[in-house]
């Protein structure tokens, strides 16, 4: 289960470098990866 979370939110932090604002939701993808790990 965790091994699904990480893919969506990877996926998701790949996908938000798109927009100009992402960079707080980047960082908060990897901090929450992190958490994970």
């Amino acid at each position: 289960m965790a091994a699904h979370y990480k893919k969506t939110f990877i996926y998701l932090c790949i996908n938000s470098v798109k927009y100009k604002n992402s960079f707080y939701i980047l960082r908060n993808c990897f901090e929450f990866i992190c958490a994970i790990y």
